[in-house]
């Protein structure tokens, strides 16, 4: 079998329609939950509003978006990610590069933050290797289910 080219680039309106299309329906579950939306609702939101956004690809194949958006607080950004159904194909990359991404993002807002729907054991166990600290599960969204924040520091941080 050959190699998957994959890799990480600048996020473009059109891998919107892309990731929309194979959303997982965990995360398409989550946006509704927490916002009534849409999954391509989520991710043009997440595309306008995000001081950074970026698009994981495999073979030329939009496969995961992810961001930053600012919040009130100057220091602190909401970190999130929609990723479709071919992720876990995406395993290399995103292990080899996530947590240098994750690095890369905490010097746009050195506070990274965002809730995670308490059963959604893949996310919470990609986050915690990330490094991230999650918090028990509380009733979050417009729905109230179980949600667990989470949050990264960035080091030698004083905010």
């Amino acid at each position: 079998m050959d190699s998957l080219k994959s890799y990480i680039r600048d996020s473009v309106e059109e891998d919107i329609k892309w990731v929309a299309k194979d959303m997982r329906d965990i995360d398409k579950y989550e946006c509704w939950v927490v916002s009534h939306c849409t999954g391509d609702q989520a991710l043009e939101n997440g595309f306008k509003n995000s001081l950074v956004c970026k698009t994981g690809v495999i073979n030329n194949e939009p496969v995961a978006m992810f961001g930053i958006t600012d919040m009130l607080q100057k220091d602190v950004g909401l970190v999130w990610l929609l990723g479709t159904n071919r992720v876990p194909q995406a395993k290399e990359l995103f292990i080899t590069t996530a947590k240098d991404t994750v690095n890369g993002l905490l010097e746009y807002r050195p506070v990274l933050f965002n809730y995670v729907y308490a059963r959604n054991w893949v996310a919470i166990k990609w986050l915690k290797f990330l490094g991230f600290t999650m918090k028990s599960p509380s009733p979050y969204g417009l729905d109230k289910k179980p949600f667990r924040m989470f949050h990264k520091v960035k080091e030698n941080n004083h905010v």
